[in-house]
């Protein structure tokens, strides 16, 4: 099947090289603020000019260069011609895009949209088993945040520790479903926890390291700065060997200047720095890095995540990593700022899933709201009617032979009609897009939101508690019960 493999060029070569090469200089001047004396220390060794008073590190071009080099492993225009980094882009969405999408759901939100559809509250234990139940029966989920959500209220109706809310989210994962997801881990903590769950899973360090669970990045928020708590973080991950990614958040006008070439310059230092830390502690950044940026609102002076301002700047530096650096890059496209299913949610999702993927950018993320801090089945499966709305204009037009039907319109002559034609029949499911949730009728008033509200109430009364064998359960309680003993 043809697709579309030429996707809207944000960035020229020549832009990517500019971009790049300031890089280099602003981590070579000012620097970049590391609180970890155990990363100040390796880059040192590795040739890095280190202040010990501010914990600035400035890297010289070379040694950033060759943490990237040594990170990179595919086709990349840092390295090869234009033609072999197109084609590998062309086949590489070709492949995603050939089946049907599967989808990642949710991630560590605090919130749930109330039976009133607008307003929100804090997360239940109750919530949590509705959502882990939703993300277990929809067929086209593959995983499920690891946890979806955090509850503050457990199963007893007592308050939950903040300190152990993302363990009880992972815990309550482990036990309830086999689709077990990823998300931030932003303590040493939690990390260690979420190892430890994962190589009992998994059934040891090996098979864990090679399909991590509950785990994947940290986010960095200060620019041009690492701090103690996220270096922390990172700093295990190397010592443990298991996949490390950093996931800046610029945000336009307020942490960085206004222009997206600006934010995509200082969170590229950011996250070419985090290469050039792991490198020179002995590791390799596996794990795809990405972006999470906005701009402030300058009519709220809120953090604003669906603006065009925003999606250009992420659309672009994932064409910089996944063309110059031959890095997969990470877009939270699904970071918008509607904080209930509705007409905003659908239009920013809408055009953010249409706008990144014309950039060849397809990041099957669902079911958050008002920038991931709210879960929503009922959201997530908008965002599936998007994703699949989007694929199927995705397959462009092929004009050929086979698809004028030159011989079936001539057979049909002037005025003929082809709803009855064995063509249509045979064909119709395939070529037509045909929506779940979207009301096409002439004599329905139904609305999207409604129908996939009726969507996850169907999936929840056809999918059952899941709760793995009992001894596995055992060793699990046991394992969280040793670390909250051990964290509180």
């Amino acid at each position: 099947m043809k697709y579309l493999n030429h996707p809207v060029e944000l960035i020229t070569l020549n832009e990517m090289r500019l971009l790049h090469q300031k890089t280099l200089e602003l981590l070579e001047a000012p620097g970049i603020h590391i609180d970890h004396p155990g990363f100040l220390d390796a880059l040192e060794a590795k040739g890095a000019t280190i202040d010990r008073s501010k914990r600035v590190a400035r890297l010289p071009p070379a040694l950033t260069e060759m943490a990237v080099n040594a990170t990179v492993h595919s086709p990349c225009l840092l390295k090869d011609d234009w033609r072999a980094v197109s084609e590998v882009e062309a086949a590489g969405l070709k492949a995603q895009l050939d089946s049907p999408l599967c989808f990642a759901f949710g991630g560590s939100s605090q919130e749930v949209v109330n039976t009133d559809g607008h307003t929100t509250r804090p997360g239940r234990h109750k919530d949590l088993e509705s959502i882990v139940r939703f993300g277990n029966g929809h067929p086209r989920i593959k995983s499920v945040g690891g946890p979806p959500l955090l509850f503050t209220v457990d199963e007893k109706e007592q308050a939950v520790p903040p300190n152990l809310m993302e363990m009880s989210g992972m815990v309550y994962m482990a036990k309830h479903s086999t689709k077990w997801g990823w998300n931030g881990v932003n303590t040493i903590q939690d990390l260690h926890f979420a190892v430890r769950l994962g190589e009992l899973l998994r059934g040891g360090k090996e098979a864990y390291r090679k399909t991590p669970i509950f785990l994947v990045h940290t986010c960095s928020a200060t620019p041009l700065g690492i701090g103690r708590k996220i270096a922390d973080v990172l700093y295990e991950m190397v010592r443990l060997e298991v996949p490390s990614g950093l996931l800046p958040m610029p945000l336009a006008g307020g942490t960085v200047p206004l222009t997206p070439a600006s934010a995509m310059l200082v969170a590229n230092a950011e996250i070419l720095a985090s290469m050039a830390m792991i490198w020179a502690a002995g590791h390799v950044s596996d794990r795809a890095h990405g972006m999470v940026s906005g701009i402030i609102d300058m009519q709220t002076t809120g953090a604003s995540f669906a603006s065009p301002n925003a999606v250009l700047q992420d659309a672009a530096l994932a064409q910089l990593y996944r063309r110059f650096y031959g890095l997969e890059f990470l877009d939270a496209s699904d970071y918008i700022d509607a904080k209930s299913p509705g007409y905003q949610s659908g239009s920013e999702r809408a055009l953010k899933i249409a706008t990144m993927a014309a950039c060849g950018v397809i990041f099957p993320s669902i079911g958050q709201l008002r920038a991931g801090m709210v879960c929503s089945p009922e959201q997530a499966c908008l965002d599936i009617e998007a994703f699949d709305w989007i694929q199927h204009f995705m397959r462009g037009v092929e004009v050929s032979e086979d698809t004028l039907l030159i011989d079936l319109v001539r057979e049909r002559g002037i005025g003929g009609q082809f709803l009855d034609a064995d063509h249509t029949l045979k064909n119709y499911r395939t070529e037509f897009y045909l929506p779940k949730l979207a009301d096409r009728t002439a004599f329905e008033n139904r609305d999207m939101v409604e129908a996939a509200h009726a969507e996850v109430e169907r999936i929840l009364a056809e999918t059952p508690l899941y709760t793995c064998e009992a001894g596995l359960a055992a060793e699990i309680d046991r394992l969280f019960a040793a670390e909250a003993r051990r964290v509180k």
